[in-house]
């Protein structure tokens, strides 16, 4: 952790702001709750001013044997050089690139659960497609009860609309028809790779 003076803009003074560049729940197990709530990167001056600060961060969970970056797409070398610096083989993990803050908590979510997220985000590129609310844009996998899972539906502002449940058979029905047509060339699974990998595959 990395302690740094940010000026409040809104009264002007400095406040210090903690840093996670490497988050690792494993010996820190209290900082994934403030990851999924997002709380990590708040700011809070004392003057009342709240905001988000939002930066990069590796997310470490090697008990389940995943890491996710939050980062932008571009960073990817350099994600794949800070892997190398732990001498972790690439096989026996998966790794992760995540670009904006909702997917971080939701690709911690995927990977706890145990499930594919490369089968999560194909699911939900068909769900989308199925869909005849054109107002929807997003599905997040997300957590509705402690042993539920539903996805958010988000429209173009990111603002949830509505829940639809998680449904156990479709996932493994999807996973039964594409998991031998996947590959593992690339750290960032969202829904655009959905969407082109489907579209590979001419469905």
């Amino acid at each position: 952790m990395q302690e740094k003076l940010v000026k409040c803009p809104k009264c002007g003074n400095s406040n210090l702001y903690n840093i996670y560049n490497i988050i690792d729940v494993d010996k820190e197990y209290y900082l994934r709750k403030e990851v999924l709530n997002q709380s990590i990167f708040k700011y809070e001056c004392k003057c009342g001013y709240k905001t988000q600060m939002f930066y990069p961060t590796l997310y470490k969970n090697l008990s389940k044997n995943f890491m996710v970056e939050f980062a932008s797409k571009s960073d990817a070398s350099r994600f794949k050089n800070s892997l190398d610096s732990f001498g972790i083989p690439d096989t026996n993990f998966i790794f992760r690139i995540v670009t904006r803050p909702f997917e971080l908590t939701e690709k911690i979510l995927v990977l706890e659960s145990g499930y594919d997220d490369r089968i999560i985000e194909i699911l939900k590129e068909m769900i989308l497609a199925s869909t005849t609310d054109k107002k929807i844009s997003y599905l997040i996998f997300a957590r509705d009860k402690e042993i539920e899972y539903t996805f958010l539906c988000l429209d173009e502002n990111n603002v949830a609309k509505a829940m639809i449940p998680f449904r156990k058979d479709l996932y493994d029905s999807v996973y039964d028809m594409f998991y031998s047509k996947l590959n593992d060339n690339t750290y960032v699974i969202d829904q655009d790779w959905a969407r082109e990998f489907l579209c590979e595959v001419n469905v």
